[in-house]
Formats: C-alpha cells, structure tokens, sequence
C-alpha cells in the first residue's frame, strides 16, 4: 500500500498542477528554442527521445542540427496518458510544509504548496473562457458524448482530479465514493447551477453515464500522447525535479547527477529539489499500465550541446484503480524465482544440417553446466525450424514448425531427443531468402512464455528474410514491425548470421534487415546482429554458448543472492547480452515487489537520462482505444486496396480514396487538390495534432505521381505491413486495459509512435 501521512517518515508527495478543463489554450506558435552552450554541436549527432521516435515514424535519420521543438506547443495543450508502476518511487521531501488533504482512493495523500507556479490551489475554478470556444451553458449529447469542439467524430473526454465525488444531478450534494484520481471519463452533458458548471461523464462510450462531476475537478484530455519508461539496461533511474532550472543544471554537469542520484538512494541528506526518483533495486515492469500526464514542455541542451526536452510531468501509480485486463491477460512472470527462455529459431533448409546439429551439442553443453549447479529449473530451451514456402514448394513440408516447446526443453534429455530429429531439408525453395520473419512469429505466438522473466530468440540463418513485398511470405510484415511484436511480449532477438561463401551476394541485403530487427533502444546497445564469418559452425556455436553462459550465470547469481553490477558499456556480446539480462531481472523485480508509489507528483525531468545524457529515458506512445485501432487499420486497407486498384493508372489514386471517404461516412470534399492523406478525412481525427512527422500520412497527388512504380510498391508494403501490426496489437489482450465500467470497445492500449503510419 502507498504510505500516507506520518506513515511516510517525513516524506511526502507534492500535489498535482492540473490545468482547469476551460483554462485557455497556449499559444499556438513554437516558442523559440533555448540558446545553446558556447561550443555547438557537431553535425550528425544524437537527437531528443521524441525527434528519434518522430523520425522513425516517418522513416528518416534522427540526426540533424537544425531541430525545432516538436512538442513545445503541443505538451501545454496535451493531456498525455502513460505511467509508473508496479515498483514504489523514492520519495525525498524532507520537510514539507504542511499540505492540504486531497481523497484518493479512498486513503488520504498530501497534497499542498509544490513551488510549481500555477499550482491546483493557487487558480480558480474557472480560469476563463474556452480555448475551443466551448459553450459553458447547457449541453447534452444524449446517448452518445458530446463531439469535442472543431471535430466531428472525437468525443470529448475529461480526466478526474483529487477529491472527485459523483453526485446524482447537478448541484446536489456528493454521494458517491471518491473518483480515483486521473480516471478517464466521456463528457455526456453540462448544466450550470446556481451559477457552478456542472458535467455529466461516463467511462464508457455506449451511453452509460456515470454521474455529475463539478467542472473544477475535471480537466481536459484533448490528445493521447504518453510516455513509458525504457529499459534499465543502462540508464541511472530518472530523477524528477522540483524545477526546471534544476535539471539544466544536472545536464550541464551528468557528474554531478550521477552523485546526486546516489546520494538520494544511499546517503544522509539529498538535494531539497528532488521530489522523487526511480527505485535502484528494480525497474518499473514494461508490462505495466500506469499513468503520465505531461503538461509543459520546453526544449534544452546538454553539457555537449545536443537537444533535450525538459517535461513537466505530474505521475500517479493507477493502485487499486478499478481495471480490467483482456482475456488471457497474464503475469510477465512467476513472483518465485527469476527464470529465462531462450528459443533457437534455426534456419532448416538444405545446407544447414551442420549449425542444427551444433545448436543441439552447444544446448546439451549449457544444460550440462547449469545441471551441475542444481538450477535446471531456471532455464529452458524451445526450438522453431523454418523454411519457405509450402504453396509454392509443397516438398518443403512446413513454413514454420515448433519443433521444441519451452516445456519440452525444461528436460534435457528430451531435448535432446527432439533435437536429434530435426534434420535440414533437401528440396531447394523458390528463392535464396528464407522466411525467417514466419519463424521468429511462430516462436512470439506459439511459445508460452509466461513464468519467464528473461525471454530471448536466437535467429540463425545464413539467407536473408522474406519480407512484406514477397507475396509468398507467411507473416506479410517487415523487420521494425516483427521487432514491435516481439517486444510486446518482452522478448529480445538476436540474429546469428552466417555468412558464407554461397550467399555472398546476398551478405548486404540480410545484414541490413537483421540489424534492424535487431535494433535495440539503448545506443550503447545498438543492435543484437551477429555476423559469423564464412559461416564457421565452431565460431557460431560459441557465440550461442557465450549468450547462453551469461544467462545461466546471470540466473545463478540471482540464486546466491549475489549482488548484481550495473551493466557497462561495451561492443562484445557478452557486455551487450549482460545489460540486457539486467534489463530483464530488474523488470523482473518490479513485478516482484508489488510496491505502490504515493498517489501524485507533480515535478520536471528530462526526455534523456541525466548521467548520460545519450541515452533516452522515455518511449513514447499514443494512448488509442479497441475502436480507433481498429478504425485506423481499417483505413489504412482502404488506402492500400485504393493503390492497389490504381497501379496501372496512379493519377486515379486519390480519387479513389475520395469515393472511399464518401463510403465510410466522412466526406470527400475534404480531399481538394495539393491536399494530402492526413487532410483527406479517410483517417480518424484522433492522428491529428499527433507531434510527429510521417512520410505516409503527407503523401500528396504530386508527391504520388512523382514516385516510381518500385516506390510506390514499397510505400503499399509499408501500409501493408503496419495493418499485420495492428492485428497482433488487437490479440495482445494481455496489455489491454479498461477502467471502471468502460466498454470493451474503449479499452486502452499504448501504440509506440514509431508504428504509426
């Protein structure tokens, strides 16, 4: 439970600023960036977390001096959802002054003065008129929310305060149990009485309404853009500060950072102006649903110039919030005892009778070496053999075939059993790339990893993979969609690249793809590629040996209760495979623990970690309902079945997704000429204002017209493969959630703004 009051020792969470649901608009202009340090950056280098999330929406590098602030203007007006959870933060403030109370949850937190200007208790109810010009007068939607101002198919929706309590009509008297803080709500009416605003809410959209809510505690939610943590494979935990003058100063100087984070874990006394910072003995698990509103932003540098953006953030820990999970939902992994999964997704077609019989003997070898330590138990070995295709070459027999489930390979004997029947094809398939992509798929959907805190595919080919442009590939997606599969589940792939003499034309192509599906998010990290050269079998299996040796030795000193080093920084695979079993186990910890934060703070970070500045501390992500995921992925196949149905004549295009418009309800007049798809109404509202750049959504007639056919072709197998995308993000029902009474339909999920369109 969050320790409340004196049960907290001294320490006390801050209230939380939230802007009043008709406080006027920022300014729409970009303000001007801060001035930089007195020596520039070099060209070419690193950009904010959020430039390297919008660049890679759109496809393009993240480097690049000349970077305007992306959401400068937008933070102020975005209410974004993300979260913490899952493992309780540090809580620094020593000596408080004595604070207001605020119902949460029906406990008590403190909630006073913060230093913040523009705190909750220093603006009034009604801060003025609406920045969309809402009217305040009466309103009712009937059975369905009112339409936001300005659109026509976004429903207005509100997030409760601290202290919210439902009455039954507007202006009676609160009789309903506190609203937990942060709840999303649909706004169905508003009534003012006795000269106080009013607004009826519902947490679902199917009509359903929940109760009146006085206006001053409620706050708007116009946009879904939110943050989630990234791994701790090497970033020191994120402080937040009271002020955003505070953290310039740790950027300036990271060593100075680095001693005030240990200070505040370790020491006697800490920086009065830090209000809160991550746990050191665990990390808030990746699988966790929790809340991040962000409201201010501003952009900055480090001590080497680079940009970062500072955010003023309020976080709240959804506790026991009423939610419920999809069917299926499941825990990362058993509270017991920290175990790893690694699955061999081996290449089987003909010439690779060698490599399987020495992922065999290198597999006996580490369940030898971890059986003499007494912990067979906590690892485990699956196998998935891949081909191509069977359609078009029947003698293949399969696609894709699990050829040792994680269960049967808790069994050393068995498999080894299994293994020794695995025999590489003789029958030639109808290209040189295989369907690597169909393999690593069936490993992420066919495996059962839950009980698994460390989760890993070895890839092993010496071809490159099918991918979304090839008719005959199982999957029809591409590397940086199979990745986002994967790591929706927590799993990390390697690729072991055999490059041999026989595939030397084709080395570059399959370098390229593996490197991006093995991308990794730390930079110290970079990706999980490695080549073998010449395809040499001993090579290769003692580079399967070396990854499976860390892990065992990683579970073994979990086992002793040896303490565990933060990973360093280093190139070979066994730094690399090091920080991310780090990863793993502190995540795995963060389940563990089950501590809950104090309900609110409200504080300023950084968008980067500030003892290294190079490496980022948020993903970000648009927060999208059951029925806007679906909607957008249906969208996208009416684009693509409208390029299809144009390819022998491309001026034909747009007119095509103008009669699509009118077929789906929206209105075709939008799609004048020079518009573009984001401006042509054939995609839902919720994308617009969304601060990030996309080489899809800005396609133009002339821009069309301009692309040759191959282009063309690879801009529809991009769509193409985001719609596969989706469809896996809809049966990932375990990281669905819903709140209180909200309808299926209005069950969240967090999309990573990468694998937008």
């Amino acid at each position: 439970a969050a320790p409340t009051g004196s049960g907290m020792t001294g320490l006390t969470p801050v209230s939380v600023t939230m802007p009043p649901l008709d406080a006027p608009a920022p300014p729409t202009q970009v303000t001007p960036p801060a001035t930089p340090p007195a020596t520039p950056p070099k060209k070419g280098k690193r950009a904010s977390v959020l430039d390297t999330e919008l660049s890679a929406a759109a496809g393009q590098p993240t480097s690049g001096p000349n970077r305007a602030p992306l959401i400068a203007a937008a933070g102020l007006a975005v209410l974004g959802l993300a979260g913490i959870g899952g493992g309780a933060y540090w809580w620094l403030n020593q000596s408080p002054a004595k604070p207001d109370t605020a119902q949460v949850d029906g406990g008590q937190v403190d909630g006073g003065a913060t230093g913040t200007p523009g705190s909750e208790g220093d603006q009034p109810a009604d801060s003025g008129s609406s920045a969309d010009s809402r009217p305040v007068g009466n309103q009712d939607g009937g059975s369905r929310p009112l339409i936001m101002a300005g659109k026509k198919t976004l429903f207005e929706r509100v997030l409760s305060k601290p202290g919210a309590r439902f009455a039954s009509a507007p202006g009676a008297e609160a009789d309903g149990a506190p609203v937990p803080a942060f709840s999303v709500f649909y706004v169905y009416a508003r009534k003012v009485v006795g000269g106080t605003p009013w607004v009826e809410v519902g947490a679902s959209s199917d009509g359903h309404r929940d109760g009146w809510l006085p206006l001053d505690k409620l706050s708007d939610w116009k946009q879904s853009l939110v943050l989630k943590f990234t791994e701790r494979s090497g970033r020191s935990p994120v402080m937040f500060l009271r002020d955003p003058e505070q953290v310039e100063l740790y950027l300036a100087d990271s060593s100075k950072a680095r001693n005030a984070v240990h200070q505040a874990q370790f020491g006697d006394s800490t920086d009065p102006e830090i209000v809160a910072i991550e746990p050191a003995a665990s990390a808030i698990p990746q699988d966790q649903f929790y809340l991040l509103p962000i409201f201010d932003s501003r952009e900055s540098f480090d001590a080497s110039g680079q940009p970062v953006q500072l955010l003023n953030v309020a976080s709240i820990d959804p506790g026991d919030t009423p939610q419920v999970k999809g069917e299926g939902s499941a825990p990362a992994a058993k509270t017991d005892a920290f175990r790893t999964a690694i699955v061999l997704v081996v290449d089987t077609s003909v010439s690779m009778q060698p490599y399987i019989d020495r992922v065999r003997d290198v597999v006996h070898e580490l369940h030898n070496q971890i059986a003499a330590r007494g912990e067979l138990d906590s690892v485990s070995f699956g196998m998935v053999g891949f081909r191509s295709n069977t359609d078009k070459t029947p003698g293949l027999e399969y696609t894709a075939k699990t050829l040792v489930s994680l269960d049967e390979g808790r069994n050393p004997d068995q498999f080894l059993q299994l293994a020794q029947q695995v025999k590489a094809t003789n029958v030639s398939s109808h290209d040189f790339n295989e369907d690597a992509f169909a393999g690593v798929m069936e490993a992420v959907d066919g495996m059962d990893w839950s009980g698994y805190g460390g989760r890993l595919i070895l890839l092993v080919s010496d071809a490159g993979a099918i991918r979304k442009n090839d008719p005959l590939g199982r999957t029809q997606m591409n590397e940086a969609e199979v990745r986002e599969a994967a790591l929706r589940k927590q799993i990390k792939i390697y690729a072991l690249h055999l490059k041999t003499d026989a595939g030397k034309k084709n080395h570059g192509f399959a370098e390229q793809q593996y490197r991006s599906l093995t991308a990794d998010a730390n930079p110290q990290i970079g990706d999980l590629y490695i080549p073998v050269a010449g395809g040499d079998v001993k090579k290769f299996g003692d580079s399967i040996g070396e990854i499976g040796s860390v892990f065992a030795d990683l579970v073994h000193k979990v086992r002793s209760d040896a303490p565990l080093e933060a990973p360093v920084a280093g190139n070979s695979i066994a730094a690399k495979t090091a920080a991310i079993g780090y990863a793993m186990h502190m995540d795995f910890l963060g389940h563990k623990s089950q501590a809950r934060a104090p309900q609110l703070v409200t504080a300023w970070t950084s968008d980067r970690d500030l003892t290294n500045p190079q490496l980022p501390a948020f993903q970000v992500c648009v927060l999208l309902t059951k029925l806007q995921l679906n909607d957008l992925q249906q969208s996208l196949k009416v684009i693509v079945d409208a390029a299809r149905r144009t390819q022998s004549s491309p001026k034909d295009f747009f007119q095509e997704i103008a009669s699509a418009s009118a077929h789906m309800a929206r209105d075709p007049s939008k799609l004048a000429r020079g518009s573009n798809l984001a401006q042509s109404g054939i995609l839902g509202e919720y994308l617009e204002g969304l601060p990030y750049r996309s080489k899809s959504l800005n396609m133009n007639q002339d821009l069309w017209l301009s692309l040759s056919v191959a282009e063309q072709e690879d801009f529809i197998d991009e769509l193409e493969s985001k719609i596969r995308l989706y469809e896996t993000f809809h049966n990932d029902t375990a990281n669905w959630v819903r709140f209180g009474d909200a309808a299926p339909g209005d069950a969240l999920y967090r999309v990573p703004l990468s694998t937008l369109p």
